[in-house]
């Protein structure tokens, strides 16, 4: 329930901002606005899910004797960021 008013929120903004344009250059830019707001944020949720799992590898956190695999995938996923 927290990220739905921000997403609203800022998805009103980018159509806001097409207005603008469109008003300032004469230009519709649109299909650039909508393309650069999705990348953006596909790429900032990327960036937060490899920044979580990196805290939780880093604290020591109890998962691994419930879960061990949890564990193992982690820090196969990292190596794998490393390396690429």
């Amino acid at each position: 329930m927290g990220t739905v008013p921000m997403a609203a929120t800022g998805f009103s903004m980018l159509a806001d901002t097409i207005e603008y344009g469109e008003w300032k250059t004469g230009m519709r830019t649109e299909g650039l606005v909508y393309s650069a707001g999705s990348f953006g944020s596909k790429a900032c949720s990327v960036k937060e899910q490899h920044l979580s799992s990196g805290l939780i590898i880093l604290i020591p956190y109890k998962l691994d004797k419930e879960y061990p695999q949890i564990i193992e995938d982690l820090k196969n996923s990292k190596k794998c960021l490393i390396t690429s």
